[in-house]
């Protein structure tokens, strides 16, 4: 998968079906250069991302120490999350709440605002 020059999309290409081609079926759509793409809305976690970077500095902890906690082998998942390029999986959430001592209810609260925004820029226009 790779960005493309549209800010909010990413696409594969019909064409990739080698190796490390997912296989999962997407749906396809015309973009406005002509070309066959299936889309997806790019997401911001950013507050999330502070926030959960604000928890892991009270308590103290260095990325590699959180990675290794949730069984990943390298600190670039912990750093993805705090960056706000991704969510945790929901499996590790509850583990990072306790590590870090955070208040589950502002986590939630959150998340929901940031597919808030997303669902909001899609719905927009729909009536």
């Amino acid at each position: 998968m790779r960005k493309s020059n549209h800010e909010y999309t990413l696409f594969r290409r019909r064409e990739n079906s080698g190796p490390r081609s997912s296989g999962k079926n997407l749906e396809w759509a015309p973009c406005s250069c002509g070309k066959n793409r299936a889309f997806a809305t790019k997401r911001n976690y950013a507050d999330v991302g502070e926030y959960l970077k604000y928890g892991r500095s009270k308590a103290n902890l260095t990325q590699m120490e959180v990675s290794l906690a949730l069984e990943y082998s390298s600190s670039q998942f912990i750093s993805n999350f705090e960056r706000g390029i991704s969510l945790p999986p929901l499996k590790k959430l509850r583990t990072l709440v306790s590590m870090y001592r955070l208040n589950p209810d502002k986590l939630i609260a959150l998340m929901i605002d940031s597919e808030r925004g997303v669902l909001h820029s899609q719905l927009r226009g729909i009536e």
